[in-house]
């Protein structure tokens, strides 16, 4: 693990930005096994600061995109749970009694629904992929510490397996 220390150095672009972010990872890592030898007899204090230093972000950045998703369902074409109007009548008339007005008109609410939708795309695959990513990298950690290579197919679903 100590090749790692400054291996990034040595790379260039997209690699050098990889090796960055693995190095944090293993840092990381290093710390939690680090802490559990500490408290081996603790696990509720173990558990704890665990949570609080890790889990936490790990959570809230997961559910932001499950936040994004309340805004399509509140406000749904077919059936909303909140009724919007777009009219651009005086205050004072009972037209749109039940309904809540917008502060902008339907031509630049039909332009935000898509970039929103968009938006939100993008999001769930980029909080994907960095659970997708932080996944990878525990593997390989694991597989480092353990001194494997390079495996086959095979032996790298058994060390998967082993290991969860």
């Amino acid at each position: 693990m100590k090749n790692y220390k400054h291996r990034y150095g040595k790379k260039k672009g997209l690699f050098k930005l990889d090796c960055y972010y693995e190095n944090k990872i293993f840092k990381k890592i290093d710390y939690i096994y680090d802490l559990a030898k500490i408290m081996r007899n603790d696990k509720k204090s173990f558990k704890k600061n665990i949570l609080q230093n890790f889990g936490y972000r790990f959570i809230f950045l997961s559910l932001i995109p499950f936040f994004g998703i309340v805004f399509p369902i509140l406000f749904n074409e077919k059936y909303p749970l909140i009724n919007v109007c777009f009219s651009s009548h005086t205050h004072g008339s009972n037209d749109c009694k039940d309904y809540y007005e917008l502060l902008f008109t339907e031509n630049k609410w039909k332009i935000f629904l898509p970039l929103y939708t968009t938006l939100l795309s993008l999001l769930i695959i980029l909080v994907l992929s960095i659970n997708f990513y932080i996944l990878i990298k525990v593997l390989k950690y694991e597989r480092l510490k353990c001194g494997k290579g390079k495996m086959s197919i095979k032996e790298y679903c058994r060390f998967c397996r082993d290991i969860y």
